[in-house]
């Protein structure tokens, strides 16, 4: 007999806190955390410093969104909690998407599996990663309404386009629906799924004439997202899954972004045992394929991005991979439902709970481990040294330190009016002259203050009196209005007038 909605959802309330309580546990520490390089772009063009980007590119999560958080200033702890709650809300909608198709231990499993997996840190830990995560609720909710019936479908079409309008990777979507979902080329061609493929190719058609960020450019180098299709997308293809089944504290070595050559065996491993595993009825029934094609679905547009590979663009995909992983549990761990007549016949018997219970256990036993392990290695990332014990490898994490150090101390001085702040670390020039390097070059370290302030603007998002902003690789005189700003790799910083500094230069060096 089929439960009344209000009784299901109680019966779902312990599920959907673990969940909760899953994500938290693994991602509280970015509430601790600062702004980070491109945070400070975005809120500067909300605040009218620079030129907005123009056209509907990531409208809903680059624009939309920081004008909507404007009133809360530098309150960085309200951007990372809106990220989190999304986080855990994408996670719930994962959790009922796999529940009506695989049975709720299995759909728990593979939520939590996605709620808590290490690659998805730098979409929770980065401000302006938002939009991977709005992306994926988007698509959530537009699969959760193409299952219902009548008119309601077709609120399928707005939330697509609010999944592009937040991330544009998602835009093979509507044809895993077409593929993987109705089944057929007569529901294939649903007016509801073509009209998912018309918005996908006007969105994409637009940003490529309008050339955003490149995209049309031919892939050259300075385009940030230039196409490349020579050996980019499968050099990628190997990485992201090898990130997706590497993700165990005792094996990842590296949590750095780009092309990662120690993961590709682990990558080609795991897509050679998808297919295997699609020789499996009882895989396939469970939603194997299902699960590997909404994967590759999402991945699929970021593969030839020459210029990017990062860990958060698993975010979308891994909802694949939970699917995949529910299935399987289900195929392994959970018998098919039996007949009616087989059921009656077993009533009465008092071994018929051991089957039921058996793969409960399993589950949370995994799912403990998962959230042990995801908690672990998160906060490895966190702490990871690189180069000089004060700075972080993970350059997000390392960044908003910095960020928050600079913000730390600009917060301690009165500034005048206008103020021209002029930005000078000998401590970095020293650290580049013990190592042997070439001095009259700029040093690693300067070059990670000035990305962690977007390049001075972050710096005038801090302070509104700041006017402008200069760095610089050796003492020249400025006027009374300006204030040399020295400061150390990890962005603790003391100003002084530019008389005092060259009073000290005149006494010795630096």
């Amino acid at each position: 007999m089929k439960q009344g909605p209000g009784i299901e959802w109680r019966n779902l309330a312990l599920p959907l806190a673990s969940l909760a309580i899953a994500a938290v546990i693994v991602f509280h520490g970015a509430l601790g955390f600062f702004f980070s390089q491109d945070d400070f772009g975005w809120m500067a063009r909300a605040r009218g410093l620079i030129d907005r980007t123009p056209g509907p590119w990531r409208f809903l999560s680059l624009r939309l969104y920081w004008d909507l958080m404007r009133p809360l200033g530098m309150n960085a702890l309200a951007y990372h909690l809106v990220s989190l709650a999304a986080h855990v809300a994408a996670t719930w909608l994962l959790f009922d998407l796999l529940r009506r198709r695989v049975s709720v231990t299995a759909a728990w499993l593979g939520a939590v599996f996605f709620a808590v997996h290490p690659a998805l840190y730098t979409a929770l830990y980065w401000a302006s990663a938002i939009g991977d995560v709005w992306a994926l609720l988007f698509v959530l909710a537009t699969l959760r309404v193409i299952d219902g019936s009548g008119r309601w479908r077709w609120l399928a079409v707005p939330l697509f386009a609010g999944a592009l309008m937040s991330k544009e990777s998602v835009l093979l979507l509507p044809l895993w629906i077409a593929l993987a979902t109705l089944k057929g080329w007569r529901r294939a061609l649903d007016p509801l799924v073509l009209s998912l493929v018309a918005v996908a190719a006007i969105h994409f058609a637009t940003l490529y004439f309008q050339n955003i960020s490149g995209l049309g450019s031919g892939g050259s180098e300075p385009s940030a997202y230039a196409l490349k299709f020579d050996r980019t997308p499968w050099l990628n293809l190997l990485t992201y899954v090898g990130w997706t089944v590497n993700f165990l504290y005792a094996t990842v070595s590296s949590v750095s972004d780009g092309v990662d050559p120690s993961v590709f065996m682990a990558g080609g491993v795991a897509m050679a045992l998808w297919l295997v595993g699609l020789a499996w009825r009882r895989l396939r029934q469970t939603g194997w394929l299902e699960g590997g094609l909404l994967y590759a679905a999402l991945l699929l547009p970021v593969l030839p991005l020459g210029n990017h590979t990062y860990h958060y663009y698993l975010y979308a995909p891994l909802a694949g991979v939970a699917w995949c992983l529910a299935a399987a549990f289900d195929g392994v761990l959970v018998r098919p439902s039996a007949p009616a007549s087989a059921k009656r016949s077993a009533r009465g018997s008092k071994t018929e709970s051991r089957p039921s219970q058996f793969p409960v256990g399993v589950a949370a036993v995994v799912g403990a481990l998962l959230v042990w392990n995801g908690a672990l290695l998160v906060r490895k990332v966190e702490s990871f040294p690189f180069l000089v014990p004060e700075l972080r490898a993970d350059p997000i994490v390392d960044r908003a330190r910095i960020a928050r150090n600079v913000y730390d101390g600009l917060r301690t001085e009165t500034l005048p009016a206008h103020a021209r702040l002029i930005f000078w670390s000998p401590q970095a020039i020293a650290l580049q002259r013990q190592g042997g390097r070439d001095t009259t070059m700029e040093s690693y370290f300067e070059k990670n203050v000035r990305g962690a302030l977007y390049e001075g603007i972050g710096v005038r998002v801090m302070a509104p009196a700041v006017d402008s902003v200069e760095f610089v690789r050796a003492f020249h005189p400025a006027d009374s209005s300006s204030r040399y700003v020295l400061y150390r790799v990890d962005g603790r910083i003391t100003l002084f007038e530019p008389a005092v500094v060259e009073s000290a230069l005149r006494s010795g060096p630096p």
